[in-house]
């Protein structure tokens, strides 16, 4: 007999009247595709539940079940032992990458940088010139003891 694995797929999920409910629900809920009743978040007898309408028909869910949201965006409900035997949390998406930036960290370096150049730029002890220059500029920045004259190497 040839065995078969299930293919992972990642799919959203939350627990019914446990977790806040996700956009795409309350979007079901407006669409009328989920009925809820005796959701009023106060202390009651009754129990919570919701009525989620699928193409196999209609299916209840209970205060702690999960609802999921599978790949093609369809709606479902499954028990939380079940639920927590065939899934896992997803943490962190394999294919993005997620970086912390320390903003203040970074602009303190950036500013610390720009302030050396200035001071370089405002006060330079040597500066380097490659080209030429004019006989009458060598004479002025000799007198001013300002010239180091080096030959090309």
């Amino acid at each position: 007999m040839t065995k078969y694995r299930k293919k992972p797929v990642v799919i959203e999920a939350f627990k019914f009247y446990v977790d806040a409910f996700p956009d795409w629900f309350t979007n079901a809920v407006t669409e009328n595709k989920v009925i809820l009743h005796d959701c009023n978040y106060k202390k009651s007898f009754k129990v919570p539940r919701c009525e989620i309408k699928t193409l196999e028909g209609t299916m209840v869910a209970y205060e702690g079940d999960y609802i999921i949201k599978n790949v093609k965006g369809e709606l479902s409900t499954c028990k939380p032992d079940i639920f927590e035997t065939t899934y896992e949390k997803v943490n962190k998406p394999s294919c993005q990458l997620y970086a912390t930036l320390n903003i203040d960290g970074i602009i303190e370096r950036l500013s610390e940088r720009l302030e050396e150049s200035l001071r370089e730029i405002q006060s330079p002890s040597k500066i380097t010139i490659n080209g030429s220059i004019s006989e009458g500029d060598i004479e002025e920045l000799k007198r001013y003891g300002a010239l180091e004259n080096k030959k090309p190497s």
